[in-house]
């Protein structure tokens, strides 16, 4: 479980010895289901991760107790059972956001990425500016605090504009190196970083998926073609109903 102080807790249920005490299904989801909905109540956790291939009745407990905690909710995550070996791979993950004169919305951004949970990992993040940035975002990017991990503050001597500014922005050591790309104009969920290992889990670790075409994974589903300077209309859903491979 992901706790709201940003820990993980595991705990054994004691589903197997309740397998074995009766061959009926209604004594395993009754145990499971109190004994998650009692822990639930106690930590109050944001995720409750299990494998995707474990019993139907303890899944569908599982399932029943996440949803008795209407006012905060808990959402269940279903990871894949091969992917699982991998998690404590060494793999980096670092934040680097691209931004020039939106002091504003860059402090929306920094705001959202400090109430985000990262498991106790080390994240570095880096800040790419542009050269016609203004005092303001310099003062905030030299003021903010980043306890996750080292902090790094590129600065261009001349303008590149936004192409060259995101496309210098990351440079990989290693296969299992990757970076998170950031406008100063988003803001990401208190999940995002979740959602990111377990992508990385799902698509990239799993020696059942083979995506060799995978290059980079969208936290968003993005409408325009921003890197061209007609700006298309994109519309994904479209593209990969033609594109089913």
């Amino acid at each position: 479980m992901v706790c709201k102080e940003r820990r993980f807790k595991i705990f054994d249920l004691a589903v197997g010895t309740q397998s074995d005490i009766s061959d009926s299904e209604v004594p395993v989801m009754q145990a499971v289901y109190s004994s998650m909905k009692g822990l639930i109540k106690i930590h109050n956790p944001s995720v409750v991760i299990t494998v995707d291939d474990i019993d139907p009745n303890v899944k569908k407990a599982l399932k029943m107790a996440t949803e008795t905690n209407i006012v905060n909710g808990t959402t269940m995550v279903l990871l894949p059972r091969p992917s699982i070996s991998k998690i404590g791979i060494k793999c980096g993950i670092s934040v680097n956001i691209i931004t020039q004169n939106r002091a504003p919305s860059l402090t929306r951004l920094l705001e959202s990425l400090s109430n985000a949970y990262y498991l106790g990992d080390e994240i570095p993040i880096s800040f790419n500016i542009d050269s016609r940035v203004d005092e303001e975002t310099v003062r905030l990017v030299n003021s903010f605090d980043w306890p996750h991990g080292p902090k790094t503050l590129r600065r261009r001597i001349i303008q590149g504009g936004l192409i060259r500014a995101v496309s210098e922005s990351w440079y990989p050591s290693s296969d299992d190196d990757y970076g998170l790309l950031l406008e100063d104009d988003t803001e990401v969920s208190p999940f995002y970083y979740l959602w990111i290992k377990y992508a990385l889990l799902a698509y990239h670790y799993d020696p059942q998926v083979l995506l060799p075409e995978l290059s980079s994974i969208s936290l968003y589903t993005p409408r325009l073609v921003e890197v061209v300077k007609e700006r298309p209309v994109w519309n994904a859903t479209e593209f990969f109903k033609g594109n089913p491979s």
